[in-house]
């Protein structure tokens, strides 16, 4: 097997990839700006340089049979760039949707997917006339580059909102210069700053991840219940508590997703459930995902596995899973417990190896799974 699988971005994502691919014989290539990725101990092959760096990007591309990414924020001047040389998947396309909130919900609406009530916000003006449509409780989020809860603000009154607002301009205007490196398509998404969400009162989350091959073979992964705190991933559960038609829905929504864009490798799509029963798409990710790692343990094919064989053409893997798993993220400081999970023997325990801990930084994972 000599098939070279390149992987854009070097953190936790890139690194489970690269360790799925050394068992099936691949080799990795990693491209990453940060000199400590974690990917790089796991690939054969590094190149390390910024996304704009177009001399070592076209080497990157040259080296390998097929390229994906570990996550959505990437220019996609370097994807199109890598696009030239070789097979993406997912396709730019993809990524250019995922990457920007309006574009995605405009996306959702396009394909008939339920979401929150939102509006876009370019403006003070924006924000007022949007508080007043959708109310003072509501989520203000940036359009771009947010996770794990970050440049997002939930919002209580105006002034809160008032606040919120000039801290994402603030950083919307230390961007400016990256920003203008990518390419403008179409200005009404490019030029909002955020998006205001409605608040809602919510039952449960849950995410779908499926892969798509490029025959057009569909495998879905159990759906996954979700329990998040300060916008952060805590844990997640399966088998999902979550009624049948709701998840029968929502497996028919990610396949409307993966098929409008036509997208090869692995999608994973947020949902929320109101209180009032209402099926709601958040948001989507064309890559591995946080809530997927139990797969690793618990599953006959792990996610990223299943991303590997998609992007090569392979046949999908199956997805039959343990009776019940259980995932908790090893956050900031919590890592350090490790050798607590060492004891238990229905955990595996999984350390990314980054060099810094930082607060609220994902320093491993530790999934417990039942067999009975």
């Amino acid at each position: 097997m000599n098939a070279v699988v390149g992987i854009v971005g070097g953190g936790q994502l890139a690194r489970m990839t690269a360790l799925a691919a050394t068992r099936l014989g691949l080799k990795t290539a990693i491209f990453a700006p940060e000199p400590l990725a974690p990917a790089f101990e796991a690939a054969q092959v590094v190149f390390r340089a910024e996304y704009d760096d177009s001399t070592i990007l076209q080497r990157f591309a040259k080296r390998c049979d097929v390229v994906t990414c570990e996550f959505e924020n990437i220019p996609l001047e370097t994807l199109r760039s890598i696009e030239q040389q070789t097979p993406l998947y997912p396709s730019s396309r993809a990524f250019s949707c995922a990457q920007n909130r309006v574009a995605e919900k405009s996306f959702f609406a396009r394909c008939e997917i339920a979401t929150s009530e939102w509006r876009a916000i370019s403006s003070n003006q924006d924000l007022d006339l949007a508080l007043d449509a959708l109310g003072t409780s509501a989520l203000l989020k940036s359009n771009r580059g947010g996770y794990d809860g970050k440049g997002q603000f939930l919002l209580k009154d105006a002034r809160q909102a008032e606040q919120a607002w000039q801290s994402l301009v603030g950083k919307q205007a230390g961007r400016k210069e990256e920003q203008g490196r990518q390419k403008q398509e179409q200005v009404g998404q490019e030029s909002a700053i955020a998006v205001l969400e409605k608040c809602l009162d919510l039952q449960s989350e849950f995410s779908i991840i499926a892969a798509r091959s490029s025959n057009g073979e569909v495998a879905f992964f159990p759906a996954t219940e979700n329990f998040h705190a300060d916008g952060i991933l805590r844990e997640s559960r399966i088998p999902a508590a979550i009624e049948t038609k709701l998840l029968t829905r929502a497996q028919e929504w990610t396949r409307r997703i993966l098929e409008a864009l036509d997208i090869i490798g692995l999608l994973a799509v947020e949902f929320f459930v109101t209180r009032d029963g209402q099926l709601l798409a958040n948001e989507m990710a064309p890559r591995p995902h946080n809530s997927g790692h139990w797969t690793i343990d618990a599953a006959m094919t792990s996610q990223f596995e299943q991303l590997l064989r998609a992007i090569l053409g392979w046949q999908l893997g199956s997805t039959s899973a343990c009776k019940q798993a259980r995932m908790i993220n090893l956050i900031g400081e919590a890592w350090r417990d490790y050798p607590k999970y060492l004891s238990m023997p229905d955990a595996s325990l999984h350390l990314y190896a980054k060099r810094e801990t930082r607060k609220g930084r994902k320093m491993g994972h530790v999934t417990f799974r039942s067999f009975t």
